[in-house]
């Protein structure tokens, strides 16, 4: 198994840890994350009951494809923090992020916290799927 291989598995695994995490403590502390999003007043009222079913859904929809999927899992991923990051930086450039409600020892975190640890997860996913182009082009597939 080569560097980049060993290097892909692992962040694999940092994600599907990090996205179980959150969503569990999601569905562990199911109103307080449905308080948090209908705090942004972003949504109307009849999809503060759907968005927080929806982003646990996806949540384990990506977990799933991580495990069995993973060249699908970690696109999926990067896509999610992608969209997730401009959504709290629209919160912030609004005047509607407090805090993170993401969950665990993530609630609570001030913006710019938040935005670095999303900015990471984003690069660490978009390495992934750089070291997938190197293994591929190294064993000629």
């Amino acid at each position: 198994m080569s560097n980049a291989q060993i290097i892909k598995s692992f962040l694999i695994y940092i994600f599907i840890l990090f996205f179980a995490y959150t969503g569990f403590y999601k569905v562990l502390n199911l109103d307080a994350f449905k308080f948090n999003i209908a705090r942004t007043a972003v949504f109307p009222e009849y999809f503060i009951n759907i968005i927080p079913y929806a982003v646990i859904l996806l949540e384990f929809i990506v977990i799933f494809f991580l495990i069995f999927r993973k060249k699908t899992g970690v696109i999926l991923f990067a896509i999610s923090m992608l969209v997730f990051s401009i959504y709290i930086m629209l919160l912030y450039q609004f005047g509607r992020y407090e805090v993170c409600g993401c969950g665990g020892v993530l609630n609570g975190l001030e913006f710019k916290y938040h935005m670095l640890i999303n900015i990471i997860f984003l690069l660490l996913a978009l390495s992934v799927i750089y070291f997938n182009h190197i293994i591929k082009k190294n064993h000629g597939l």
